[in-house]
């Protein structure tokens, strides 16, 4: 996680350089702020099949939001680079409902981006590359009872892994100040000590998780 910040800093210390140089960045543009809805399940083999679940291995998706700073510089020939820095936060309830996990972890992506403009005010692009999370907090609460004990969970052990790497495509558009996309996660890091075969910590499946991110954003 440090490596990758330092990486972060080394390019918006770059922007910085180079915009305080007079450097024009093609369509401008080039940072803002971002919220996005997201859907994240997670995806294991067992019996020569593949099953998908959520965190607490039944049927259906986790819903998350997603909320940070983009960076996405253009250099020359519409090609650039896509990274930033984001907060998201997903959850869900089990089928009895009697529990729901809250999820919290940074995120920073570090994608390729080509950008074809239209004019000065509309543009599309496609991205691709890898993602890294970084867990912060997970915790189980009692949906039906607000004033119940909540309790907080280890990463992996017997959950998701702290840090997870993703390899990630997407596409966008922009007109004048406001950008639409999607983003296709697909999970590099299996959580080894997630689900569990015999529901006692034991004969656990390699799990991966997948995401699809739909995000709307002001750039400036």
């Amino acid at each position: 996680m440090k490596r990758l910040l330092f990486i972060l800093w080394i390019a918006v210390s770059s922007v910085s350089a180079l915009q305080a140089e007079g450097f024009k960045w093609i369509g401008n543009r080039w940072w803002g702020i971002s919220v996005s809805y997201s859907q994240k399940w997670y995806s294991y083999s067992a019996g020569g099949e593949r099953h998908w679940g959520n965190y607490w291995a039944e049927g259906g998706n986790m819903q998350g939001v997603r909320f940070g700073v983009p960076v996405e510089p253009v250099f020359r020939y519409g090609l650039g680079v896509a990274t930033g820095v984001y907060c998201e936060i997903y959850s869900c309830r089990n089928n009895a409902e009697t529990a729901r996990i809250e999820e919290a972890a940074m995120y920073f992506p570090l994608h390729a981006l080509y950008r074809y403009d239209f004019n000065s005010k509309a543009n599309i692009y496609v991205e691709t590359g890898p993602g890294l999370t970084a867990g912060l907090v997970q915790r189980v609460i009692d949906p039906t009872d607000s004033k119940a004990h909540q309790y907080y969970i280890r990463f992996n052990d017997g959950s998701p892994r702290r840090v997870n790497a993703y390899w990630e495509a997407g596409i966008g558009a922009s007109f004048g100040i406001f950008r639409f996309s999607a983003l296709y996660s697909i999970g590099l890091t299996p959580s080894k000590r997630f689900f569990s075969t015999m529901g006692e910590m034991t004969h656990f499946y390699p799990v991966t998780p997948t995401r699809l991110t739909f995000t709307a954003a002001i750039m400036f």
